[in-house]
């Protein structure tokens, strides 16, 4: 869901004057990735939609509705601008707050929890920055490898609670926290094996039963985590519905995988969408970088026996319609001032030039071929590992770069995609290419593993068929940053053949082959021939179902980011990039056709295309084409 569109309103409550009782709002943020301000840092444009100091105006309004309200914030708040990695390059702790841990304090924050993007800068930097948090922070399933924890698994906050009547009445309200247990798998480089992580329903069923004896008269679960099935499973990343049907929780805040929820799925059987319930429990999903607000009210009885939830409402609240360019965003006075002098060095840092390019890059297509932004940052991994490699010996040894895109118009969610003019690059046009602080891993592998690790890619489009036509091409589930290209093969990819992986990553048929044959400088590759493959620091990992990347050694790894890599790589001088002659195509499959939503700037880039293959086959929304592809 866009912030655009309609968000549903929470009904007033009916009291019954006989009775005890009380509303209580649970006003939720989750997945605001370091976005003080209402800016697009990607597109260097201001953005209704996003930012803690916009969210504030309208968190203020929601608690002046009711007598009783808490904020909670469910995780990913210290990574996702060049704001935070700005801040996250101050090596020495000069004792000032995190400017955005300031913000979350002014915004008056109740509680809050860790989400995966918190561990990105290494352990010793979110501990800094955990210090200054006004509110408690708790994760019950992330603890330092010596067993110690790593911030509380729970809090129980004491508040007095206004009854419909005026009376008050105290309350004690459970507040438990769970992250992704792969963590420490995605993060392995910068924590360095700092932490150990247990899986969400295994912790929830140790810590829930603490937290009642703990005296909590309810429980809010600060979840983040997105919606997989009801049923758990072994390491399960995205676990909301299966920690709702362990019972003991009123309320579940989850996230992570930044949909919103009351929303179209699909889900689980055990989600309500209608009454916003998992398995029976209210629960909520606020997008990301503030485009939504979750509210969840609960109808609250309170009697001899102690308090008891006898109804709720599920509600989602955004910016509205308003257009930035022709419309004043409201923001919060204290939060703005404290993002400015911030804000203004990135912006200028954004500005400046740091290569120049003879032919224009965008990366419209990046999914349906190796094009030109995904081959520079292919020839950035090449250029950093070519010294390393050969120090290490390895020379003789064939090199592989996988790159995949980030931002690539409809595709992402985003009405934008990379879009370089011929001329200057910029430090923005860097941080829209490659987003995340990730930084380089060379392994070595065996050419079994990169099959495999080609077959993980090319599960991200659904199975198509001779008899649907404009049948969606992408499977909605496969996120385009695991969508990788390998460059140094040739291959191709038959859509038309069922996939070796799910969407999430999980084997399906070992028989399944979808891509193939690959070659190396046009010869076949022998599966027991090894191989470099350059690659992120998150992949190299396992990160994002690619399982084959554990197949082989780690040779070398760097916290760097692959952005300053890059901008290294451009600093050489005018970069000359024909349109990538090698790579991967679709296997011809006549009479096949499939259609996927781009940004509309894509529809003038189509004569570019050699094999021609892509046509116009509407515009489903603003600033947004359907493209068909004719396989």
């Amino acid at each position: 869901m866009d912030s655009g569109e309609p968000v549903q309103t929470c009904r007033e409550f009916a009291f019954d004057a006989t009775r005890h009782q009380s509303q209580l709002r649970i006003i939720a943020t989750s997945d605001l990735h370091h976005h003080i301000l209402p800016f697009d840092y990607l597109t260097g444009r201001a953005d209704a939609s996003v930012g803690l100091a916009a969210a504030a105006v309208r968190i203020r309004a929601l608690r002046g509705k009711v007598r009783n309200a808490l904020l909670f914030d469910n995780g990913d708040f210290l990574q996702g601008t060049p704001l935070s990695d700005t801040v996250a390059a101050r090596a020495a702790d000069d004792g000032r707050i995190h400017p955005f841990i300031a913000a979350m304090n002014a915004a008056g924050y109740d509680a809050g929890t860790l989400g995966n993007h918190e561990f990105n800068f290494g352990l010793d930097f979110l501990l800094r920055s955990l210090r200054g948090a006004a509110f408690p922070i708790v994760c019950c399933n992330v603890a330092r490898v010596d067993g110690g924890p790593l911030c509380p698994p729970f809090v129980v906050l004491d508040r007095r609670i206004v009854m419909a009547d005026g009376a008050h009445e105290p309350i004690r309200i459970g507040v438990i926290g769970f992250a992704p247990p792969q963590i420490s798998q995605w993060d392995s480089v910068t924590l360095g094996g700092a932490v150990v992580t247990t899986e969400i329903v295994a912790a929830a069923r140790r810590h829930l039963p603490a937290l009642r004896a703990a005296g909590a008269d309810l429980v809010v679960a600060l979840c983040h985590s997105g919606f997989g099935p009801a049923e758990p499973a072994p390491a399960m990343e995205n676990a909301a519905v299966s920690l709702a049907a362990l019972g003991g929780i009123d309320a579940v805040l989850a996230g992570h995988t930044h949909q919103v929820f009351p929303g179209q799925g699909p889900w689980d059987p055990a989600v309500d969408p209608e009454n916003g319930t998992i398995c029976g429990v209210p629960a909520v999903m606020p997008g990301a970088n503030g485009s939504h607000l979750g509210v969840i009210d609960l109808h609250l009885d309170r009697s001899a026996s102690g308090w008891a939830v006898t109804g709720h409402c599920v509600c989602l609240d955004g910016p509205g319609d308003a257009d930035p360019p022709r419309a004043v965003i409201r923001t919060d006075p204290a939060i703005s001032r404290m993002g400015t002098a911030l804000h203004a060095q990135v912006v200028r840092e954004q500005r400046q030039t740091v290569g120049q390019t003879a032919q224009a890059i965008h990366s419209h297509f990046a999914r349906l071929r190796a094009d030109r932004s995904l081959q520079l940052v292919a020839d950035a991994q090449c250029a950093a590992a070519r010294p390393i490699i050969a120090a290490l010996g390895l020379g003789h040894l064939p090199v592989l770069s996988a790159v995949a895109p980030f931002n690539c118009g409809g595709q992402t969610g985003r009405q934008g995609a990379v879009s370089i003019p011929p001329g200057p690059i910029s430090r923005r046009n860097l941080d829209e290419l490659y987003p995340f602080p990730n930084g380089l891993s060379i392994l070595r592998l065996r050419m079994a593993a990169v099959a495999d690790w080609l077959e993980r890619s090319a599960s991200q489009f659904r199975t198509l068929r001779a008899d649907d036509p404009d049948q969606p091409l992408f499977d909605p589930d496969f996120p385009p940053y695991c969508a990788d290209t390998l460059f140094g093969l040739d291959y191709r990819i038959d859509p038309t053949l069922p996939p070796r992986f799910s969407a999430a990553g999980d084997v399906i048929a070992r028989s399944n082959r979808r891509v193939g044959p690959e070659l190396i400088a046009g010869l076949p590759a022998d599966p027991a021939q090894e191989v470099i493959v350059l690659t992120n620091s998150f992949r190299a990992s396992g990160g994002g179902g690619y399982h084959a990347a554990k197949a082989g050694r780690i040779l070398h790894s760097t916290t760097e980011p692959l952005r300053d890599l890059i901008a290294a790589h451009l600093g050489r001088g005018t970069i000359e990039m024909a349109a990538p002659a090698a790579g991967w195509s679709f296997a011809p499959a006549p009479g096949v056709t499939a259609v996927f939503d781009a940004a509309g700037a894509a529809a003038a880039h189509l004569d570019q295309l050699p094999d021609r293959r892509l046509s116009v086959a509407g515009r489903p929304a603003p600033g947004t084409v359907r493209l068909r592809l004719h396989l």
